[in-house]
């Protein structure tokens, strides 16, 4: 029997947590791994469709994380590399988001977990938890993926897949070759993984500025994990109770302009591939 395998690889930061915590679990026609259960699925998969889902096999965002990974680009290579010599006929799901929403969403993240640098040095390059920005274009990628698997890619628009929810799911459940009745509008509502407002990321800045945590190493107290997660609940909840919904200028307009400028044109031809909506690629695309 063949067997369909896919492969959803990413992008971070374009609803993966949801699907993995709302909608893969109820998929029981196919065969559903993580990227941390990879090698263990792989010793008892049945004959069913497979669908494997990690946002990070484009590789990991911050220089300093990557660094264990040669870099983010290189990790990429690799990570797509190995995935082929298992997977080379699967199909790839990638789920892409305007880089300028992506990059706040990513910063976002990286305050959460204990970052303390500014918007500015966080896309500059020039910091060792900077992010590298060439890594986000869109085109390079999806040569790189045609380059190593023969499969069709699934490529959708994040604020397609947010904003019709039910036509998304039957185009994905359609391509992943899953059988199952899932109401992808049912579980939509569910917020998982929320962003912080401007004013949080302010006070959490300042917080851990202070305390020393993986992404902030020069502070004077470590944390246990655990400790940190409670300490920032509260922070962010006493943040809500006395400043609302204040604004603070987080995300600085030059630093938007010059980042939608160095987006555009590779923004602009992805958007000519899915229409703003989705797009099933058989051939390569250049």
């Amino acid at each position: 029997m063949n067997r369909k395998i896919t492969l959803h690889i990413g992008m971070p930061k374009t609803g993966s947590t949801w699907l993995q915590h709302e909608i893969l679990p109820k998929m029981k026609s196919i065969d559903v791994c993580y990227k941390e259960e990879l090698r263990k699925c792989m010793l008892h998969w049945s004959n069913k469709n497979i669908l494997i889902s990690y946002e990070n096999y484009v590789g990991f965002p911050h220089i300093k994380e990557a660094d264990v990974q040669q870099g983010w680009i290189d990790s990429r290579k690799r990570s797509l590399c190995n995935l082929s010599s298992f997977f080379p006929d699967s199909d790839i799901i990638l789920i892409v988001r305007k880089q300028t929403e992506l990059l706040k969403s990513l910063y976002n993240q990286y305050i959460k977990v204990g970052g303390s640098i500014s918007f500015h040095e966080y896309i500059s390059g020039e910091h060792p938890y900077s992010i590298n920005i060439n890594a986000l274009k869109y085109i390079e990628l999806l040569n790189q993926i045609q380059q190593k698997f023969s499969g069709s890619v699934l490529i959708v628009d994040y604020n397609f897949m947010k904003s019709h929810v039910e036509e998304f799911g039957k185009v994905f459940l359609s391509f992943v070759g899953c059988n199952d009745l899932i109401d992808f509008n049912k579980h939509s509502g569910r917020k998982v993984n929320t962003s912080l407002s401007n004013a949080q990321i302010k006070n959490m800045l300042r917080f851990n500025r202070q305390f020393h945590t993986y992404y902030s190493p020069n502070g004077y107290k470590m944390f246990r994990r655990k400790t940190y997660k409670k300490i920032r609940t509260i922070i962010l909840r006493l943040t809500d109770f006395a400043y609302g919904n204040k604004q603070y200028d987080i995300f600085h307009k030059d630093d938007i302009e010059k980042l939608e400028n160095f987006y555009d044109d590779d923004w602009r031809d992805t958007q000519q591939i899915t229409k703003g909506r989705f797009k099933i690629i058989n051939n390569k695309i250049y």
